[in-house]
């Protein structure tokens, strides 16, 4: 995670869990949607998200967050890397596909980092080659492709 990105990052989710255990829920999730749209690209930081997301569901008795964030803690660490919906929020009552326009206080300053963390996609399965001496190369495994 770029810097920039990962002090924007934890600057929400800091402000997130404080305003949760002050009590402040709806500010509380105010500030782990932010945390979503900065770390939705990396699994782990993308799963935490949601475990908060689930915490503040289940403080507030709300059964749709509450059954709508557990499907997305598995989702984000088995798909973060892969690809996600730019900009989601991830709240439960949004659709978990449906890219949202990139909110302006992103827009201004993180962009640049957070469209090349966000847009990254990755093949299914690598294989370095290790065919010349010093250099190292990478192949792109197909489906139904032998790593011979």
């Amino acid at each position: 995670m770029h810097p920039k990105l990962r002090r924007a990052y934890d600057g929400e989710m800091t402000a997130a869990i404080s305003q949760y255990y002050a009590g402040d829920l709806q500010l509380a999730f105010s500030h782990l949607e932010r945390a979503h749209i900065l770390g939705q690209s990396f699994p782990i930081e993308h799963a935490i998200t949601h475990w908060w997301m689930l915490k503040v569901g289940w403080r507030r008795r709300d059964f749709v967050e509450i059954t709508g964030q557990i499907p997305r803690i598995l989702g984000a660490l088995l798909f973060s890397l892969i690809w996600v919906p730019i900009g989601n929020s991830g709240g439960a009552r949004v659709p978990p596909f449906k890219s949202m326009p990139i909110p302006a206080w992103i827009a201004s300053d993180l962009a640049p980092v957070r469209f090349r963390a966000a847009t990254r996609i990755r093949p299914p399965s690598v294989q370095r080659s290790e065919s010349e001496p010093g250099v190292s190369r990478r192949k792109v495994l197909c489906a139904g492709e032998s790593k011979d």
